[in-house]
């Protein structure tokens, strides 16, 4: 089932769906068109000890790109569009959730949330020699797969995180991936719910020191559904 699917089931649900689950929509629509061209990634805003604050969209640094640039923006924690750019920190300048409670067709928010960004089409400079550029697919599909965990998952308990310097998460790549210094590192996505976790790298690697890789999975024909199911298996097996 495609993830606008899961999505359409989401919003007509009122059984307790997790609360983020128009945030993790839209970054993941910004996450296909910009990632692996642009070297934009949507990164879960997590204050240790003060908790989710959304999902900013990051102008990583790359081979193209000797360093950071400024933040474009963020997604807040319920779904609404903020630019950064023509706006300030906490302007909720797109109401996409009143939108959604509105019943707008899902395209026309999906089509506004990018409009209001105001992204260029076609990236300033080339990334075809980035790493994000090169082996970007596998980042998207992971950032698919999370997406979908978070818009199938029936209780608030569940923590992700995707940011591959911040705080703990940080750690933990340092702690588990022997590949962590490598050359524009991809992150990880580090999922848990209660005393179950798993820890993805970027690149498909799962970090709990066995040789299995989603990425490799899917290239042999896995579904994502099948991966969404079989991650779930491996939170109940890898605590971090």
């Amino acid at each position: 089932m495609a993830t606008e699917s899961i999505f359409e089931q989401w919003r007509a649900s009122s059984a307790g769906c997790n609360e983020y689950g128009l945030a993790w929509f839209l970054a993941n629509e910004f996450c296909k068109r910009y990632y692996r061209s642009h070297g934009i990634v949507p990164h879960v805003i997590n204050r240790e000890g003060l908790g989710y604050y959304g999902i900013q969209l990051t102008v990583m640094a790359c081979d193209a790109r000797n360093r950071a640039g400024d933040p474009l923006g963020r997604l807040t924690m319920c779904g609404n569009v903020e630019n950064w750019l023509t706006g300030d920190p906490g302007d909720h300048r797109l109401k996409t959730l009143e939108m959604l409670e509105r019943g707008v067709a899902t395209a026309e928010i999906v089509a506004s949330a990018i409009r209001h960004m105001e992204i260029s089409v076609k990236p300033t400079r080339s990334h075809a020699s980035c790493r994000h550029h090169r082996w970007g697919s596998s980042y998207v599909l992971l950032f698919d797969v999370m997406t979908r965990m978070v818009l199938t998952h029936r209780n608030s308990d569940l923590i992700l995180a995707n940011h591959p310097k911040d705080g703990y998460l940080g750690r933990l790549i340092r702690k588990h991936d022997p590949l962590w210094d490598m050359t524009e590192h991809p992150g990880a996505f580090y999922v848990s719910d209660r005393d179950e976790s798993v820890l993805v790298a970027g690149d498909g690697r799962v970090l709990d020191g066995s040789e299995r890789n989603i990425w490799n999975e899917y290239m042999s024909g896995a579904t994502t559904d099948v991966i969404v199911d079989s991650l779930r298996c491996q939170m109940r097996d890898s605590v971090h």
